[in-house]
C-alpha cells in the first residue's frame, strides 16, 4: 500500500465495504474486522452484499454488533421544470419545523406534482475485495460512486488478504489488537485463508498468526470451538474416498479425483455445495503430490459435476488462469463445469479444455 492511498483512506469518513460475487469465509471474516474497527472510530460503513445469516450464527461469539455510525439520509423533492417557472428556493426555520420555500413565476405548486424520492447513499471511499473494476456494477446501483481515486481494489497477489486487511485495519486503529475479539476474527480469517496454515504460508503469516493469537485472549477459545465443530465423520469418510479415487497425470500435472453416488450415499454427505466440495478437495490437495491444478467430479444427482482449485507449488496460478480463459465458471476461489451425463463425458470434455488451454500457452510463447 502507496503512503498515498494510506492518506486517502485516513481522511474519509464513510465508508462502502463490497464483496465478490462469491465471497470466501475469510473475506466475511475480515470485513466484519474492518467494519468493527471503522465503527468505534466513529466511521459510517455499509457492507454490501450483506453477511450471510448462517455465517453470524456460526461466528456469533467473536463477532460484536459493533456501534451503528449510520450515513446521512438524503431526500430530493422533485418537480417537472416545464410546468413551474421556479425564480428562488430558501428555506426558514422555526423551534420546531424546517420550512422550504420555492417562489415559482407563474402559479401556486400543486401537491400532486411533488415528488419525494429518498437518495442512495454517498461514501466519500469504497473498498473492494476483488480487483476488477467492472465487478462495481453488480452492486454500485446501492450507493453512489465517489470520485475513482478514492475506489480502492485489494490484490490478492504477494501477501495473503488477512496480511492487506490488517493493514487497511492499522490506518484507523493502530491498537486495534488492544480488542480482543477483533483479534480473534483476524486469527480465524488467517486459518481459514491458509487452511489452518498450511498452505500460502510465510515467516510474516506465522509470525501474524502468534501475534493474533497471543492478543485474542478468551475469544481464541471460540475460534478453536468453531474450527473443532467444523470435523465430522462423514466428512473425513468422504475425504478417504476422495483420496483412494485420486490418479496423477504427471504429464499435465492434474490431479483427477471422482465421488459417485454411493459414495455420498454411504457417507451421508446429502445436499453438499460447491464450497463443502472445494473445502473438502482443499483438504486432499495437502495429501497429493504437488501438482498445477487438482480437479474433482462428483454425482450428487445423476448427472455429474466438476470443480477445479489450484496448486500449491510455485506458478500454478498460471495454468488456472489460463483454465479460466477456456470458459469455466470462476465461483469464487475455484472454477466449475457441468453437468455432464457421465464421469466419461466430464473427463473427456475437462481434458480438451486443458488441452486447448495448453495450446494457447504454446502459441503465445
Amino acid at each position: 500500500m502507496t503512503e498515498k492511498t494510506r492518506q486517502k483512506i485516513s481522511k474519509s469518513k464513510s465508508f462502502v465495504l463490497l464483496l465478490g460475487e462469491f465471497p470466501e469465509e475469510h473475506e466475511l471474516l475480515l470485513r466484519e474486522a474492518l467494519k468493527e474497527t471503522m465503527s468505534f472510530q466513529n466511521l459510517a460503513c455499509l457492507l454490501l452484499p450483506d453477511p450471510p445469516e448462517n455465517f453470524l450464527r456460526k461466528w456469533n461469539a467473536i463477532i460484536r454488533q459493533a456501534p451503528e455510525i449510520s450515513f446521512p439520509k438524503k431526500t430530493s423533492i422533485r418537480l417537472p421544470k416545464s410546468r413551474y417557472e421556479v425564480r428562488e428556493v430558501s428555506y426558514k426555520e422555526s423551534e420546531d419545523e424546517l420550512f422550504l420555500i420555492i417562489t415559482a413565476g407563474n402559479q401556486i405548486l400543486s401537491i400532486n406534482d411533488l415528488l419525494l424520492e429518498k437518495l442512495p447513499v454517498e461514501p466519500e471511499a469504497v473498498i473492494c475485495f476483488f480487483e476488477k473494476e467492472e465487478d462495481l456494477s453488480r452492486l454500485n446501483g446501492n450507493f453512489n460512486l465517489p470520485n475513482k481515486e478514492n475506489i480502492f481494489f485489494v490484490s490478492k497477489e504477494a501477501e495473503t488478504l488477512t496480511e492487506k486487511i490488517f493493514d487497511v485495519a492499522k490506518i484507523f486503529n493502530p491498537s486495534l489488537l488492544d480488542k480482543e475479539n477483533v483479534a480473534a476474527i483476524f486469527l480465524a480469517s488467517l486459518l481459514k485463508e491458509t487452511n489452518g496454515l498450511t498452505e500460502n504460508t510465510t515467516e510474516n503469516v506465522f509470525h501474524l498468526a502468534a501475534t493474533l493469537s497471543g492478543k485474542s485472549g478468551r475469544f481464541k477459545n471460540a475460534v478453536e470451538a468453531v474450527t473443532e465443530g467444523e470435523k465430522n465423520t462423514s466428512f473425513s469418510q468422504l475425504l478417504g474416498r476422495i483420496l483412494a479415487r485420486t490418479f496423477v497425470d504427471s504429464e499435465s500435472n492434474v490431479s483427477w479425483s471422482f465421488l459417485n453416488a454411493r459414495d455420498i450415499q454411504k457417507t451421508g454427505n446429502f445436499g453438499l455445495s460447491y464450497e463443502d466440495m472445494r473445502q473438502l478437495l482443499k483438504t486432499a490437495r495437502k495429501h497429493i503430490v504437488a501438482q498445477d491444478l487438482h480437479i474433482l467430479m462428483w454425482q450428487p444427482n445423476g448427472n455429474v459435476e466438476a470443480l477445479v482449485i489450484p496448486g500449491l507449488a510455485e506458478g500454478t496460478q498460471a495454468a488456472y488462469h489460463k483454465l479460466q480463459e477456456s470458459g469455466l465458471k470462476k465461483t469464487g476461489g475455484f472454477l466449475t463445469a457441468g453437468p455432464f451425463e457421465n464421469f466419461t463425458s466430464a473427463e473427456i470434455n475437462l481434458r480438451q479444455i486443458l488441452k486447448e488451454g495448453v495450446e494457447k500457452k504454446e502459441e503465445v510463447l
